[in-house]
């Protein structure tokens, strides 16, 4: 009657092992590339954004005596430059996060209900995120070519 007894389950891999440096490390590369774009695009939507305000603001002396073309024209430059900056901040997000939804390492079997519920939750809103950015990327290029005032 002992040798049918089923062995014991096994116990699911502790968080701390997972998150171990050979672990960290085996996915460093792409989640560190992916992470630095998603900064730098950030500080190109933070500086895009500003020269977006600052270009489309005319100087205190066109509300006086009218502005010269050079002013309307260097507006118009800075508002060009400042939707540049905004489509690539907004593309570098993208490319980002679509790094992360590519490269981030399946589950392991054995995995508890609280940890596939947040890694399908982060999945689902990585792929929220996309069609969001890439909408997002669409406003900007009407905008830019004029469909949009």
């Amino acid at each position: 009657m002992a040798g049918n007894v089923a062995p014991p389950p096994t116990a699911a891999e502790p968080l701390n092992e997972r998150l171990s440096p050979a672990e960290i490390g085996a996915k460093l590369p792409f989640e560190t590339l992916a992470f630095v774009l998603q900064s730098v695009s950030i500080v190109l939507l933070f500086v895009g954004g500003l020269v977006a305000v600052t270009a489309g603001v005319y100087p205190p002396s066109c509300a006086a005596s009218g502005c010269s073309a050079g002013a309307i024209e260097i507006a118009g430059y800075g508002l060009m430059a400042a939707r540049i900056l905004i489509i690539l901040g907004l593309f570098g997000i993208a490319v980002g996060n679509g790094m992360h939804l590519e490269f981030d390492p399946p589950l392991r079997s054995g995995a508890s209900v609280q940890e596939v519920s947040a890694y399908n939750a982060r999945r689902w809103m990585g792929i929220v995120l996309e069609f969001v950015l890439f909408g997002l990327l669409i406003v900007v290029v009407v905008w830019s070519v004029g469909g949009l005032v």
